[in-house]
């Protein structure tokens, strides 16, 4: 799977300097480019792949536009792992539930997982939710045999 770093990477060994994108200067200068790297590489992913987005909180305007310019051309879905709080108040969800039909609309189909306790890894479920979705894409009936299945135990 290709991931892409489109505000940079610093990597923890060391490794190529890439431009890191940091305040909101930066990012300006960024967005004001035409046909920057980034929005290029991201374009064609968006418009020739399924994306999964894992750590967005797909609020970025770039990213959202790009998701509204190739919405007409792409019959690709993209997915979205966002969390979703274990008390949420009425007023978040009634935000919450506008917020995902926004990303509907874009192409985005939101993933919600609630937070977990810090001490078991509060994204802990990340990758167990990431495993199920890769095994669903491949097979797509595998989904009605773990709800078939009942709960783990």
């Amino acid at each position: 799977l290709p991931v892409v770093h489109p505000h940079g990477y610093l990597r923890l060994g060391g490794g190529p300097v890439t431009q890191l994108v940091l305040g909101e200067d930066d990012y300006f200068q960024h967005s004001r480019t035409p046909y920057a790297w980034p929005d290029v590489i991201l374009i064609g992913y968006l418009s020739q792949s399924t994306c999964v987005f894992v750590g967005s909180s797909m609020t970025d305007p770039n990213v959202r536009r790009f998701l509204r310019l190739g919405r007409p051309v792409s019959s690709h879905r993209h997915f979205a792992f966002l969390p979703r709080s274990i008390d949420e108040v009425e007023r978040d969800a009634m935000f919450r539930s506008l917020f995902d039909r926004d990303l509907e609309i874009l192409g985005v189909r939101p993933i919600r997982f609630p937070l977990r306790t810090r001490e078991n890894g509060v994204y802990s479920r990340i990758r167990e939710l990431l495993d199920l979705l890769v095994t669903f894409n491949v097979d797509s009936e595998a989904i009605w045999r773990l709800v078939d299945s009942g709960p783990a135990t």
